[in-house]
């Protein structure tokens, strides 16, 4: 993905815009904007290659209909980022906004983006026609201790999802969460470890687990801990430790990420859940905190057909599976 856009983006009339192509996280690509060297601009790959889906499709919603679900998701992210800054303070955030945009694509930027199955439907458009993808676009204040990590000492508070076959091709939920806790075993809390030995980076890390912990007990919700960068931790001139959340807020409405965990066959959002659970519950009790994260405390487990209460063993898993079979 990161190849396609550097590609389109040198393509007219995206090359127009005056944005350069920076990165991209697990859904949300980055620019840099010509007119100011302080803010980002974001754009959810999800919701354009939706978007483009639909108008393929001859599936627009009516201007009235778009403009309700904008205003509504916009005002959906809003009250996340107020849940967010109650949690941790306004002053670990930086200042983010949301606008609705139109992107002009061609019928030559179509075909790096869609699917071959779709690829079709694109071959039909015409050559020189400018589709006009109206979404929502998000900006941010470009976070200064990522643009030179070596003043900064930057240190990137996350853990890794489990992407890979082996962790789709379990055998049952048993299997894969067995499968998330040697991941995280492995990587993140090793790592976590290994950083203690700095007294200051151990109380920083405290004070961001506790605010996780409270985060989702109010809200029942997850904070995004698994892209790099996601929370930063950055040395400050006087030597002090500061640190900013720079995309936390799970991507796509969470009203579906709730209801969709009951369907999941997959387990591909399990490894979502249960990997943020056992990371940050896991994290607390080496870290000496009392008031821990419990399974009930997160909406995506209710009704989830998974072991809820005291974090389940491999043993009390598999037990679990049995009586369901």
């Amino acid at each position: 993905m990161k190849q396609k856009i550097e590609d389109i983006m040198g393509i007219e009339p995206l090359s127009e815009l005056g944005l350069k192509f920076v990165g991209i996280g697990a859904d949300k690509a980055v620019f840099e904007t010509s007119g100011s060297n302080r803010k980002l601009v974001k754009v959810s790959m999800d919701i354009l290659r939706k978007r483009i889906f639909d108008m393929l499709h001859d599936r627009t919603p009516e201007r009235n209909e778009r403009e309700s679900l904008q205003k509504s998701r916009i005002s959906e992210q809003k009250k996340y980022e107020e849940d967010v800054a109650e949690a941790f303070g306004q002053e670990h955030l930086l200042r983010k906004g949301v606008f609705r945009a139109k992107i002009p694509l061609t019928k030559e930027i179509l075909l790096k983006l869609v699917d071959e199955n779709e690829a079709h439907l694109v071959e039909s458009l015409a050559d020189d026609e400018v589709f006009n993808v109206e979404m929502i676009v998000e900006t941010q204040l470009v976070a200064e201790e990522l643009r030179n990590r070596e003043m900064f000492k930057t240190k990137s508070f996350n853990t890794s999802l489990i992407t890979d076959d082996g962790f789709r091709n379990a055998t049952d939920v048993t299997d894969a969460l067995a499968r998330v806790r040697q991941v995280v075993k492995s990587n993140f809390l090793r790592d976590c470890d290994e950083s203690f030995e700095d007294e200051k980076y151990k109380t920083v890390v405290k004070e961001i687990v506790e605010k996780i912990i409270a985060y989702s007990k109010k809200t029942g919700r997850m904070i995004d801990i698994f892209g790099g960068d996601n929370i930063t931790i950055f040395e400050k001139e006087d030597g002090s430790l500061d640190y900013h959340l720079l995309d936390v807020i799970l991507p796509g409405s969470q009203k579906a990420w709730e209801e969709n965990i009951k369907d999941d066959d997959g387990l591909h959002l399990l490894r979502h859940y249960y990997t943020f659970y056992y990371s940050i519950s896991t994290l607390a009790d080496k870290l000496g905190i009392s008031d821990n994260l419990e399974m009930e405390d997160m909406v995506y487990f209710k009704g989830g057909e998974i072991p809820t209460g005291k974090f389940p063993e491999v043993d009390d898993l598999r037990r679990h599976m049995m009586k369901k079979q």
